[in-house]
């Protein structure tokens, strides 16, 4: 059995210029409490967070729509319990791809996809990734 190290709060990272100028961000064993748009501007980020509700991702799936500079938005969730709280807001997947939905970008060439894994023991991750739709499996894309 392998032992579960303590996880640590960080309540907030200061909003600055800086915080907007990133390329990419990630920060490890913390877990962040920043609303999630404290983020948007940064192309690819991949933090800890200690809950999420189902309105984090709603916001989440239309900034990265709005987007066109995000690329790759990752979050490792503690207590996220189950599946439910993203079931209900991104609705259950028709054709078996129980963990994958791919939403189409209007005026791109690009789709996106929102993929959920069990990260390890105590952690589910949520990813939001920008991809070609070549990738995307056959009757999979949501319109």
């Amino acid at each position: 059995m392998s032992e579960e190290k303590p996880t640590h709060i960080l309540d907030e990272i200061p909003k600055c210029q800086t915080l907007k100028n990133l390329k990419y961000l990630e920060i490890e064993n913390v877990s962040l409490r920043n609303p999630i748009s404290d983020f948007f501007d940064i192309p690819e980020v991949n933090i800890k967070r200690d809950t999420m509700v189902e309105d984090e991702i709603l916001i989440m799936k239309e900034a990265f729509l709005a987007n066109a500079n995000a690329k790759k938005w990752q979050m490792d969730i503690q207590n996220s319990g189950d599946y439910g709280i993203i079931y209900e807001a991104l609705g259950r997947i028709r054709f078996d791809f129980s963990t994958e939905w791919f939403f189409e970008i209007p005026s791109s060439e690009e789709i996106f996809c929102i993929r959920i894994s069990r990260a390890c023991w105590t952690f589910d991750t949520i990813s939001f990734t920008r991809m070609d739709f070549v990738d995307v499996p056959e009757n999979a894309l949501i319109r």
